[in-house]
């Protein structure tokens, strides 16, 4: 599971998030993290360490695609990605991770409820050639509306699978009666 998404979107809680989940079902040994970023998490970091899942910090997005074509056996892999950047277009790092068909990763799109419409709108552009296969809303509980970020979804052709706040250990799942509890 490859989480994507622009500044300020949470991916790293995500990732915690996901991980604290994936144990409920899962041994650590079945569990990695790959960090394929600058600046990996230090409490996702912490998080592996107490629980034992392995963490690969990663320099490039070529090291990244070799970690993942070795460890394809492991039932779930957690990768935390960069920030996206729609300013670069095409030639974006990030995105380079995702062309390998090989790989055949879950992508989920992380949208922050605080993002203003045209923001949304630009990051939404920038990956809508991704096989996005979800949406994860963060940062909900900041939020003055949901108008911008409901209009991404929207807009966009994945479904919402999940939002997470910033106080709970796991990804909520969604469905379109228990967005109304929002």
């Amino acid at each position: 599971t490859a989480l994507v998404g622009g500044t300020a979107s949470c991916r790293s809680l995500i990732c915690r998030q996901l991980i604290t989940q994936f144990l409920q079902a899962s041994k650590p040994s079945n569990i990695v993290l790959i960090s394929v970023t600058p600046d990996p998490s230090g409490a996702l970091q912490d998080l592996c360490k107490s629980k034992k899942v392995k963490r690969i910090h990663v320099a490039t997005i070529s090291e990244a695609k070799l970690h993942l074509k070795r460890l394809k056996s492991r039932n779930k892999i957690v990768i935390e990605t960069g920030d996206l950047m729609p300013t670069l277009g095409a030639k974006d790092p990030m995105l380079e991770l995702f062309v390998d068909h090989e790989l055949s990763l879950e992508i989920l799109s992380v949208l922050p409820a605080v993002h203003q419409s045209e923001v949304l709108r630009s990051s939404a552009r920038h990956i809508e050639h991704l096989p996005i296969t979800g949406v994860i809303i963060s940062r909900i509980s900041e939020a003055v509306s949901l108008g911008a970020v409901l209009d991404s979804l929207v807009a966009g052709k994945a479904p919402l699978i999940g939002i997470s706040r910033d106080f709970d250990s796991v990804v909520h799942p969604i469905s379109p009666h228990s967005l109304i509890g929002v």
